[in-house]
């Protein structure tokens, strides 16, 4: 096993070294590369890295399966194998978390490893597709019909784009849930404005998306462009925002009497 082992290695490094020489020679070569053939390059580098992606999501595959089969955990001293995988190739829990979830996922959506072993989606698409087909299934919706829609626009989106659009697939294939969830989060709405020792007070709380948008647009409007010369943080002028949006509304004088007294 250590000889295939070695070999394989062997066979990875050699690759690994004909990819950095390319690399090498388009960026510090005799013959300088234009943009145009530059970008074409690097087409092709980033395709062939998603399939390398591809390949090692297929390698943890394997590992985590081989560490659910050994008895009692032997094989990594009873850790998971994230925390395994984290401890031997130095990437951070949250990393190997995320790839051992990947590699546990793809065989469930068969569009997604099949363009992801063409090198058509990055690693981080893959992992954006994987959950939002989760979150449509949750939600009662149709996996397949998720994934065929995820897997259209990933042509078009980078992977922060894709989330934001995947979040907002559930509302689309499934409307009943889509109030539901709405509701939910209304529920989740507070507030809570508490003084402490030295008579300031602390804010805690959480808005549902319409009440958030709505005092992040009243922020911003107030906030404007940084004037020169404010030494303000973000933080601090986001505060002083808030305050002025209570004075404007004690200032106009439309408050019930009981809370503009509240001001005295």
């Amino acid at each position: 096993m250590r000889t295939v082992t070695a070999e394989l290695s062997q066979r990875i490094q050699s690759g690994a070294q004909e990819i950095v020489g390319a690399l090498r020679q388009a960026a510090t070569g005799n013959e300088p590369l234009d943009t145009e053939d530059l970008t074409d390059l690097l087409k092709v580098v980033f395709s062939n890295r998603n399939q390398i992606e591809a390949a090692i999501t297929g390698a943890i595959g394997a590992l985590d399966q081989a560490c659910e089969k050994a008895p009692d955990g032997e094989a990594t001293m009873a850790l998971s194998c994230a925390t395994w995988l984290s401890l031997n190739t130095q990437i951070s829990s949250s990393a190997a978390y995320a790839q051992v979830h990947l590699a546990r996922q793809l065989p469930s959506l068969p569009g997604t490893a099949s363009a992801f072993e063409r090198g058509e989606l990055s690693p981080q698409h893959a992992s954006v597709v994987i959950r939002s087909v989760e979150y449509v299934v949750r939600g009662g919706g149709d996996p397949e019909q998720a994934e065929a829609l995820m897997l259209q626009e990933a042509q078009e989106r980078d992977p922060r784009d894709l989330l934001r659009w995947g979040l907002g697939l559930l509302h689309r294939l499934s409307p009943e849930e889509m109030v539901a969830d709405e509701e939910r989060r209304h529920r989740r709405r507070y507030l809570r404005l508490s003084e402490v020792f030295d008579g300031g007070f602390d804010i805690e709380g959480y808005l549902d998306p319409e009440g958030g948008a709505t005092l992040k647009t009243a922020l911003e409007g107030l906030l404007g462009p940084r004037p020169r010369g404010d030494e303000r943080t973000p933080g601090q002028r986001r505060a002083d925002a808030l305050v002025e949006i209570a004075t404007r509304a004690l200032d106009r004088g439309d408050l019930p009497v009981a809370a503009a007294s509240a001001r005295i």
